[in-house]
This record gives C-alpha cells, sequence and structure tokens, in this order.
C-alpha cells in the first residue's frame, strides 16, 4: 500500500503511487517527526525521510 512509504526503512515509492499522493504522505510523516527520538531508529525514518523529499523535489 502507499502509506506504507513512511514506516519502510528504504522508502522506495511504489509504482502505484502518485507523486501527489506521496507528498501527501511525506508532508504528514514530516509533521509528527519531532515525536521520534534521536536513538538509531529515529535517525532512520529521518534519514529516508530526507531521500524520499529528495526523490520528490522536481528536477
Amino acid at each position: 500500500m502507499c502509506n506504507s512509504i513512511i514506516i519502510r526503512a528504504s522508502l522506495r515509492l511504489p509504482a502505484t503511487c502518485s507523486r501527489g499522493f506521496a507528498r501527501e504522505y511525506l508532508h504528514r510523516a514530516q509533521a509528527g517527526i519531532g515525536a521520534l527520538g534521536d536513538d538509531q531508529y529515529g535517525q532512520l525514518i529521518k534519514g529516508g525521510l530526507d531521500r524520499l523529499t529528495q526523490q520528490l523535489t522536481p528536477r
């Protein structure tokens, strides 16, 4: 499912998701990212969101 992109470690976009839909979930994830600690898990998720942001940024 498309909403799984916010919790998957690889954070690759499934082919069935539109970029607009992915951006919506990215914004939701970014809004709640402050709830994560600064441990390895939090760093993993934050790094994945950074990579996803780069993938969704028009070039």
